[in-house]
């Protein structure tokens, strides 16, 4: 885009200061003014959150009025500038108080008041917007009040009215720089349910009864949430099209914990993986199989299996199960010319196989049930 400054000079004339001056003025309005449409939360590049980044801290709010104040808000904020979005620092104030949200919850609601920042001058100002009212904690996380015209949203503070004392219930880092970042799970206590997660939970049921946990639909890159289950049954359950993957999950879209189990989810951008922790085991035995006497068969490569076998042999003979090429204990010949069922467990190692040497069988079928 080219500029034409509002002065011009000749070579050789002496430059008037005003006119000089001027002409920078508006070199830095118009270097100010670019990309005008670029302002917002995009200009970011997700990242990982460092000690020595800005943060505001943790909030405090008046039980009587609402109000929330940040003590340790202040510090070098790298924000949008005010018109171009183009991403410079800006001083916050060291201590915000009595910030008053346009509209706080009834008895029993909750709200999602959200902090922002304005950038002005070589200063931002702090500002908080209220979503609307919610039944419960995670409801008023899924639906924050939109981000202001010009304004940068940093942080969600989930608010409860309990007989008209507010409280903090809930706080979420919205850093756009952050969004990208692996942060260190805080425990949150949750006894109603459903309970929607958010990246960096880790939640503590105390439902009482079985409860529901719902993974969010787009949550940003290696984002990670933990689960513990301290009472009856906790159901996780995925929203929108990831999909769990882990010991004995694939492509699940839910899995169960029991008392006192625990996962630890994290997301690669498309699903949920579980990279600690177990769910409940949901596998069942499979129903027998014909099988051929003198043919090896492996029941998993990568899994032990406990396997079952059946067989109906003539006399003068016996089940005669190997596994990996040694022979198993089992049930003697059968005698006499009658014939009669025999049966055999065992367990059979990854990547091993097994087979029944008998001769003489009528029946000759297998379960499996992977462990």
């Amino acid at each position: 885009m080219a500029l034409v400054l509002p002065f011009t000079f000749v070579d050789g004339t002496l430059a008037d200061g005003v006119q000089v001056n001027s002409n920078f003025t508006y070199l830095a309005q118009q270097i100010e003014g670019v990309s005008a449409a670029a302002a917002g939360n995009d200009v970011y590049q997700a990242g990982t959150v460092a000690s020595t980044d800005w943060k505001p801290g943790e909030g405090k709010i008046v039980a009587g009025t609402g109000e929330l104040s940040f003590t340790t808000f202040g510090g070098a904020a790298w924000l949008p500038g005010p018109v171009s979005g183009l991403v410079r620092t800006f001083t916050t104030a060291g201590t915000v108080e009595k910030l008053k949200p346009p509209v706080l919850p009834g008895p029993g609601g909750y709200i999602n008041v959200g902090v922002e920042l304005t950038a002005s001058g070589s200063a931002a100002t702090v500002s908080v917007v209220s979503g609307a009212e919610q039944t419960t904690a995670g409801k008023a996380v899924e639906n924050p009040a939109p981000v202001s015209s010009g304004k940068l949203r940093v942080r969600n503070v989930i608010v409860l009215n309990t007989a008209g004392s507010y409280s903090i219930n809930k706080e979420v880092d919205r850093r756009p720089w952050a969004m990208g970042a692996i942060p260190n799970p805080t425990f949150v206590a949750h006894a109603d349910s459903p309970v929607f997660a958010q990246p960096g939970d880790f939640i503590v049921d105390s439902f009482g009864t079985a409860g529901v946990v719902n993974l969010p639909a787009t949550p940003p890159i290696n984002a990670m949430i933990g689960v513990y289950a301290i009472t009856t049954s906790t159901r996780i359950v995925v929203e929108g099209t990831p999909r769990i993957y882990g010991d004995f999950v694939s492509a699940a879209i839910e899995i169960f914990l029991m008392q006192y189990q625990h996962v630890i989810l994290r997301f690669d951008g498309t699903n949920w993986y579980i990279i600690a922790g177990e769910p409940k085991r949901e596998q069942k035995y499979e129903a027998f199989v014909e099988r051929v006497a003198g043919t090896e068969y492996e029941p998993s490569a990568t899994r032990p299996v406990f396997v079952s076998v059946f067989a109906q042999v003539k006399g003068g003979n016996n089940i005669g199960i190997t596994v990996g090429g040694v022979e198993m204990a089992g049930p003697g010949p059968v005698e006499g010319a009658s014939k009669a069922d025999q049966s055999i467990t065992f367990i059979c190692p990854p990547g091993q196989k097994w087979k029944s040497s008998v001769t003489g069988v009528e029946i000759l079928k297998s379960s499996y049930l992977t462990l």
